[in-house]
């Protein structure tokens, strides 16, 4: 009884809170529907609404050039390049999508982003700022064409350049601040509008220049501390992102700026769909987050709300953790931070009616689109017999769940490194998320979940729990303390707070240790298959280009070309096409191609065309 009362009075507090945000409703991008259960408005929404991510000035995007150019660093020509979709009116001066604006109302609880460059400006917010910033949709919006069409998928993988796009930006702020001439140009766009109200005073003029001057110096300075704690020889590519080594690194820096050791975000994965998220009670690949729905008036998930927290953190949100002084007292105001939590409470709800694209067949792909009747009903057989049927049990791990059906929740099934059938495939990223760790900075001391239950942090300790420390102290700070309560177990399960080191770890293995731990966090999700067919390239790892080639383990191929968007609806992936484009070199680290058999390389050629087909109709 008592933890359903704080559950109720969890979603008491968070309904009396979050005001549902508005946007401008805007055009649908494709010429072919994906029928996603979403209106155009919700779309829009899904597209703009900011989580609180603060990357730059809105000012400042607009003005930065290109490193050794003139071209502008948000002109459609470099976007595109990168990756990311043009806004769906076709403006040019309109923001990516994903690219979302941030307008805080209180400039003085943050910390990076509280700079000022022109007269007038004050940390009370007297004058603030829009600053841009990433949401969700610049990471799971996709889109493919097929000769002469195309269609956008919400929810699905993107293919976007997340670790270039960072390269190009660090470049473009440096170069900003050594070239006079592009200096000059930057200031003279950022300062237009301030230098038309006092244009025969160049006194005031040059103040300005010489505030925006040290306020990019000292955005930029943060951009670079990020970028060297990050830094890793591993390339990404498009579609791809260490997700946990970009939240994990800012939660070192943000707790100790000065004395953070590098955490190299050397295991992207491919970004993986969302719908049907709110209804899986684990989510990550490693499964590593739980659901934690509250009923009410609209159901809010205390969970997805944390984790969502975590992933705004990674992605640009300003966090200002303080020290506790050795105890939880001095930490029960929570940590000031620009996460919009009524947006992220916004998009987990707004998840729940979106649906997985069904199979366009015809209307997108013409007569290759058309499904085979008799392959469908042999790959079902495959799919959700038993081995002594002639099947493989697909079914066993990823639940089957109908079309109609979409909202039925879901136990994941995890498969653990330790144990009697591992998932074999690459381990890096569960590696890294349960080991990583640094010096505690000013969370020494507090404990383990914040708010005084948990074993308080010594001067190294592990990076997820204290990352589950910050999100917990961020929604203290904006929602009160039954929620934080709420939220402090959604990361992390009963991972142990102080550091275990990777025994034996060595470069010809370093996951040698990580192998042989039992733990449930050590283990990888197999989660329902609907829109499968648009998720593409395939494994955590986005190792795989396509699904023909993931169900043929031994001929899955060593190195292919992510060419572009151009869908091959017989293999179901992306079209790869020699010496263009992005190579995926499966011998890199992080990289591996191996595991998921589970006996498709006893499969017939037949059969796994058959599969094929049926995984269509998921």
């Amino acid at each position: 009884m008592r933890g359903k009362a704080i559950l109720g009075a969890a979603a008491l507090l968070l309904l009396a809170a979050c005001n549902q945000p508005k946007a401008p409703v805007g055009a649908v991008s494709g010429d072919v529907a994906s029928k996603q259960a979403w209106t155009p408005e919700q779309r829009t929404q899904f597209y703009t609404y900011s989580q609180g991510s603060r990357l730059l000035p809105l000012s400042w995007a607009r003005a930065l050039e290109m490193a050794k150019s003139t071209d502008m660093f948000l002109s459609p020509a470099h976007i595109e390049k990168l990756g990311y979709l043009a806004a769906p009116d076709g403006k040019p001066e309109s923001l990516p999508v994903g690219f979302a604006v941030d307008t805080p109302a209180d400039e003085g609880r943050l910390s990076y982003s509280a700079v000022h460059w022109m007269a007038g400006q004050d940390a009370q917010g007297a004058r603030p700022e829009p600053w841009l910033g990433l949401n969700c949709s610049a990471c799971h919006t996709a889109r493919i064409t097929y000769k002469t069409k195309a269609m956008t998928i919400d929810g699905g993988p993107a293919l976007s350049d997340f670790q270039g796009f960072l390269a190009d930006l660090r470049a473009s702020l440096d170069d900003t601040l050594t070239d006079p001439d592009k200096f000059k140009r930057f200031a003279d766009r950022v300062l237009k509008d301030e230098d038309a109200k006092s244009p025969n005073d160049p006194q005031a003029q040059a103040k300005n220049r010489d505030m925006l001057r040290h306020a990019l110096e000292s955005v930029a300075k943060h951009e670079d501390d990020l970028g060297k704690i990050n830094e890793t020889s591993v390339a990404y590519g498009p579609g791809r992102l260490d997700a946990f080594g970009h939240i994990y690194s800012k939660i070192a820096y943000s707790a100790a700026p000065q004395t953070a050791i590098p955490q190299p975000s050397d295991a992207p994965t491919s970004y993986p769909y969302i719908w049907g998220i709110p209804f899986q009670d684990k989510i990550q690949y490693n499964g590593i987050a739980t659901n934690f729905p509250v009923p009410g008036a609209h159901t809010t998930d205390v969970g997805a709300m944390a984790r969502n927290a975590g992933e705004a953190i990674g992605v640009f949100a300003d966090l200002k953790l303080t020290s506790s002084s050795g105890g939880a007292g001095a930490a029960l105001t929570g940590y000031k931070s620009s996460i919009n939590f009524d947006n992220l409470n916004w998009f987990e709800q707004e998840l729940e009616a979106l649906r997985a694209p069904p199979w366009p067949g015809e209307e997108m792909f013409g007569d290759a689109g058309k499904l085979d009747p008799t392959l469908v009903k042999r790959g079902s057989d495959l799919f959700n017999k038993t081995p002594d049927q002639g099947g493989l049990n697909c079914a066993s791990c990823h639940q089957l769940i109908p079309a109609d059906q979409q909202t039925t929740r879901v136990k994941i099934k995890m498969s653990p490194f330790v144990g009697a059938d591992p998932p074999g495939t690459d381990p890096a990223m569960a590696c890294n998320a349960y080991f990583r760790q640094g010096p505690s900075g000013v969370l020494k001391g507090t404990p383990d979940g914040l708010l005084g239950a948990g074993t308080p942090y010594p001067a190294q300790a592990k990076l997820g729990a204290m990352l589950k420390t910050s999100v917990a102290g961020a929604i203290l700070d904006q929602k009160g303390k039954v929620i934080a309560i709420a939220a402090a177990n959604f990361f992390g399960l009963n991972q142990p707070v102080k550091p275990k080191a990777l025994l034996n770890a060595n470069p010809a293995n370093p996951y040698a240790a990580c192998l042989a731990t039992n733990d449930p966090l050590l283990a990888y999700k197999a989660r329902p298959l609907n829109g499968i067919w648009a998720t593409a390239p395939y494994l955590h790892n986005g190792s795989v280009p396509t699904l023909a080639a993931l169900l043929n383990p031994a001929k899955r191929p060593p190195v292919f070309w992510i060419s572009g968007r151009e869908y091959d609806p017989k293999d179901v992936g992306f079209v790869s096409t020699p010496n263009v484009g992005w190579k995926f070199d499966t011998s890199l680290p992080g990289n591996s191609n191996a595991g998921h058999d589970y006996g498709t390389s006893k499969l017939s050629d037949a059969d796994r065309a058959a599969l094929v087909e049926y995984l269509k109709t998921l």
